[in-house]
């Protein structure tokens, strides 16, 4: 059985998959056989930044005009982490058996869903969620005295 949020939740995320993800896979081919990216690692040779033509995918959120796409990637994200079936947020570490007062850094933390599940299962814990102002600035969820939140420059 579903919970409202998983219901609501899946949409959101599935049509992130469906826009972003199928529209990259049809350029994987090209980045794989172009001699220039097909071994590479680095973080500016993926197939997507073909498709939408910025330094980053994150790049491609920000340009002007993709504020829904944005929005759609910050929920959808915000799903994963409170996901009943998620194993990284809040039962793929120990956070129980961290001293009172210790403070979590998410670095790249978005609009904080993850920390914000940690947090209710462990209220001795402080959290810092640092991101981009743009991001930074609609984590209106997550905003109480044991969460700051921090631009990443």
């Amino acid at each position: 059985m579903c919970s409202a949020g998983l219901v609501l939740g899946y949409p959101r995320l599935t049509t992130r998959r469906t826009d972003d993800a199928l529209k990259s896979g049809a350029f994987i081919t090209d980045a794989l056989i172009d001699p220039v990216t097909s071994h590479s690692e680095e973080s500016s040779d993926p197939p997507c930044l073909r498709v939408f033509k910025a330094k980053s995918y994150f790049d491609y959120l920000h340009t002007p005009g993709n504020e829904y796409i944005d929005a759609r990637f910050q929920a959808s994200m915000g799903h994963l982490a409170s996901s009943e079936n998620s194993t990284v947020v809040p039962g793929g570490f120990p956070w129980e058996t961290l001293p009172e007062g210790t403070r979590i850094v998410d670095v790249g933390g978005g609009i904080g869903s993850a920390c914000r599940e940690i947090m209710e299962k462990n209220p001795l814990l402080k959290f810092t969620v640092q991101d981009l102002l743009s991001v930074r600035d609609q984590a209106v969820a997550v905003s109480t005295s044991r969460v700051s939140m921090l631009e990443c420059t």
